[in-house]
């Protein structure tokens, strides 16, 4: 993985501090950004990284080359 710059570093301590003074776990945070983004991913409105295609696979239980064989 690379090295973790200032702009993400710093987008993840705001981040948490939001999540944080709203009293929300990242479990529940997850769980809305997630199933939104899942959302937007099913619509076309929003296109994938890798690392989201190969997490979506595996959860799926499938491999990554048969969600973007089309």
């Amino acid at each position: 993985m690379a090295p973790i710059g200032d702009l993400e570093r710093n987008f993840g301590l705001t981040l948490r501090a939001l999540r944080k003074k709203r009293g929300m776990s990242q479990e529940a945070l997850a769980e809305f950004a997630f199933r939104n983004y899942v959302s937007q991913l099913e619509l076309g409105l929003k296109s994938p990284s890798l690392r989201v295609i190969g997490l979506i696979a595996a959860t799926l239980g499938t491999e990554p080359h048969d969600l973007v064989r089309r």
